[in-house]
């Protein structure tokens, strides 16, 4: 442990110069093997892997910072030309370099921390744990949504925002009714959270098929699906937790991180419970409910008269909010059709929160507001994707296609209009509608 620190630290004392193993193994007093091999199985990094990610971190924040060229930013840091800089970024980071000018946010997300003493002794912790994974059924929650800054930055005070949560949802007056009840906390993404920094996350419990919830909370239908549970001594460590957890756990799994939300649970002793969902590959490469390949399409710039839906705490439910949408329309008429819904996220005082427009509505579940608004749709591109199934099916879909699927293809969620057109469900409850889901390429 303390070569593997001590070689950390001359690393970062160094930056951007990227060392040699021998200077390294020297500083350590340590042979090159021998510390290759420990610092591997610590950080689950090699010491060529740490080096380049940490200098590759720091020249993001300098992009971000939008002060210098690209070129001399790729410079500093040992390129030789701005388009090996730029390949080796994409690889890092999934996105082109250019792409994070002015994006603070983005920066900070993609930054690969520094090894400190604490974070070692932490990662020693959660190398010790079993974690289980177990199948749950489809279920239904009612939420008490809030918004919340990004988890997975040191720098966010995740603990204080959710104390603050918890204090609100207790002065609730609904709250005094549900002493019997078994409260989590449910983390859902947000389709730009490397831009806005937020994601959704809220107090909820499980409720039965019909049964009535408080005006504030929604309702969220969450398929059945598999989860690997993971016990941490206590919340304090949810933020280094999540570092262990990308950096090194998830790599040496097949899968990756499913369809949202993550489950938090605390017990008496003040150990928190993590049910973090698991997703096979093979549902990636085929979304559940998706028919065919996505067309990118161009999408001309035009403003379009439409009226609000005023579903309040929907909005505030992230990527979750399309399928919270299309759950609140099956209450519309057996083989009716819904032209278009619009969801728009281009609201800078409102970052995080979608607004929901229609065309038309024959459904008086869902109120709207009688005044006409104005929609502008930027000009830009948008990928053209066709859903059929039944909700839960299309709610696992959905997660999948808007996290995973694009995420791995050249193109990346950017924050616009996107819309549900040509709406309808079959007398068994099946759905089936078109998706318009603005993005932008990856190599800017």
């Amino acid at each position: 442990m303390n070569k593997v620190l001590r070689a950390a630290e001359l690393i970062e004392s160094r930056l951007p110069e990227i060392l040699s193993l021998d200077e390294i193994a020297a500083h350590c007093y340590a042979s090159k093997w021998h510390l290759q091999r420990s610092f591997k199985k610590v950080t689950g990094l090699s010491i060529g892997q740490y080096q380049r990610y940490r200098a590759l971190s720091l020249a993001g924040l300098e992009v971000a910072e939008d002060k210098y060229r690209i070129l001399d930013i790729a410079l500093k840091y040992g390129f030789e030309s701005q388009e090996a800089f730029a390949r080796a970024f994409r690889r890092f980071a999934n996105v082109a370099p250019r792409n994070l000018r002015g994006n603070h946010t983005w920066a900070r997300i993609i930054t690969l921390p520094k090894i400190d003493e604490q974070l070692l002794a932490r990662f020693d912790i959660y190398r010790a744990m079993q974690p289980t994974k177990r199948a749950f059924p489809a279920q239904r929650w009612a939420v008490y949504v809030e918004q919340f800054e990004n988890s997975r930055s040191k720098d966010t005070d995740i603990e204080g925002q959710i104390d603050q949560m918890w204090q609100r949802f207790d002065q609730r007056p609904e709250t005094a009714n549900l002493t019997c009840r078994q409260l989590s906390v449910l983390e859902f993404w947000q389709l730009d959270y490397y831009t806005s920094g937020l994601f959704p996350m809220g107090i909820a419990y499980q409720v039965e098929d019909g049964e009535p919830v408080p005006d504030d909370m929604v309702i969220v239908d969450v398929p059945a699906r598999e989860a690997w549970e993971f016990e941490l001594p206590d919340r304090h460590h949810i933020q280094s937790f999540f570092i262990y957890f990308y950096v090194l756990w998830i790599k040496e799994q097949e899968g990756r991180v499913g369809v949202p939300p993550i489950i938090w649970n605390g017990g008496d002793s003040g150990a928190v419970t993590a049910y973090i969902p698991w997703l096979d590959e093979a549902d990636v490469a085929c979304p559940p409910g998706m028919q065919g390949e996505p067309q990118l399409q161009n999408q001309v710039h035009e403003t379009r008269l439409v009226r609000e839906v005023d579903i309040s705490e929907c909005q505030k439910l992230g990527s979750h909010i399309i399928t919270a949408v299309l759950s609140t329309l099956l209450d519309a008429p057996v083989n009716a059709m819904i032209e278009r819904v619009y969801f728009s996220d281009t609201d800078a005082e409102n970052a995080g929160v979608f607004g929901i427009y229609i065309d038309h509505l024959d459904n008086d579940k869902m109120p709207v507001n009688q005044e006409d608004t104005s929609l502008i749709f930027e000009k830009g591109r948008c990928l053209v994707s066709h859903w059929q199934g039944s909700l839960q099916e299309i709610a696992k879909g959905l997660e999948t296609y808007l996290h995973h699927y694009i995420w791995e293809s050249k193109y990346y969620y950017i924050p616009g209009v996107s819309i549900v057109e040509n709406l309808t469900r079959d007398e068994s409850g099946r759905l089936s509608f078109t998706l318009f889901t603005p993005v932008k390429y990856r190599r800017g």
